[in-house]
């Protein structure tokens, strides 16, 4: 998790022209409700992250962690009315629920292990999580926990009904019974395709797609994904946008920044123009009407902020917010 102004979610729901407001400082990771009226994100005041919710404008902001031990991993439940996150308050890694209003706070799994990155199913009837080296199960409030299989980085699929995940560096499917698991290629699972045939996912300084059944395992684009762990990305009109860093390490070169691709991995728009951004986040956003991308960025010195893009055709990325926090 880097940092990134928390303006570019309240940008998505600002209609034309694109206004922008600094909502926050430090580390933050915008994720909005599902139905748009609520911002989550992680918030780092004197080096202590909390999770916090707000509206997209930044009014009506709840700290809904409010505890001095390290908070995040957030994430809303299915239907936006509470969220999970987790924290190291206990000593290891935890996953809590709280309501969208701050109150029930919750320990779903309190226990030695470390517990992570959880995700609500798309019914919001079962949460996946990592225990440790375990793929988890259980329902929404953290009852009737069961391992599912060895690996990490878990997610569902579009239809709540198979779960991709890596294992020993293997990316595997399987349905969520425990039936027709399937070893499909080295990697890290990224996102779905939206209707569940494919997936895509990240080898060495590779994008790559391979078919749910095993078939068609091809590199797409030659970038390097930030954080498959941690990487958010985002379906607009059967249009997949991710962002991607500069190679990193002696005699390697090239551009960094926002690619859009289809469905089937065939590139849409390239946007990786601007050599002055060194460092790109994880989080990247359409514009409600799907003609622009919204994503962060930094310099060399730290400088860096919001920008924007035409998602059609190329012009220089406009940087429309500086970041607070260099």
């Amino acid at each position: 998790m880097r940092r990134l102004s928390v303006v570019l979610a309240a940008a998505i729901v600002s209609c034309a022209p694109f206004t922008f407001r600094d909502l926050t400082s430090g580390r933050a990771d915008p994720l909005l409700s599902p139905d748009g009226a609520w911002l989550l994100f992680v918030e780092r005041r004197e080096g202590n992250d909390e999770v916090v919710v707000s509206r997209p404008d930044g009014s009506e902001r709840r700290n809904l962690s409010n505890h001095t031990a390290a908070d995040r991993m957030a994430t809303w439940s299915a239907d936006g009315r509470a969220v999970y996150f987790c924290s190291r308050r206990t000593g290891d890694w935890d996953i809590y629920v709280v309501g969208l209003d701050g109150a029930g706070l919750r320990n779903l799994t309190s226990n030695p292990a470390s517990d992570s990155h959880p995700r609500p199913s798309p019914d919001g009837a079962r949460l996946l999580f990592t225990r440790d080296a375990d793929v988890m199960i259980a329902g929404p409030d953290g009852s009737g926990a069961a391992a599912v299989a060895r690996g990490y980085g878990a997610i569902w699929s579009p239809d709540g009904a198979w779960i991709c995940y890596t294992s020993e560096d293997r990316l595997r499917v399987m349905k969520v019974d425990g039936g027709e698991q399937r070893d499909l290629a080295e990697g890290w699972p990224l996102c779905w395709t939206p209707d569940g045939a494919a997936i895509f996912f990240s080898r060495g300084g590779f994008v790559c797609r391979v078919e749910r059944g095993g078939g068609g395992n091809r590199a797409v684009l030659k970038a390097r994904v930030i954080d498959p762990r941690e990487s958010r990305f985002a379906w607009s009109r059967g249009r997949l946008l991710l962002v991607t860093n500069r190679p990193q390490g002696r005699g390697q070169s090239g551009p960094g920044g926002p690619v859009i691709l289809d469905a089937a991995g065939e590139l849409v728009a390239d946007l990786r123009e601007s050599a002055s951004i060194r460092w790109y986040d994880e989080a990247a956003s359409w514009s409600p009407d799907g003609e622009r991308v919204i994503y962060a960025g930094h310099g060399n010195g730290g400088w860096g902020g919001v920008f924007s893009a035409k998602a059609a055709g190329r012009e220089e990325p406009k940087l429309v917010i500086p970041d607070s926090t260099p």
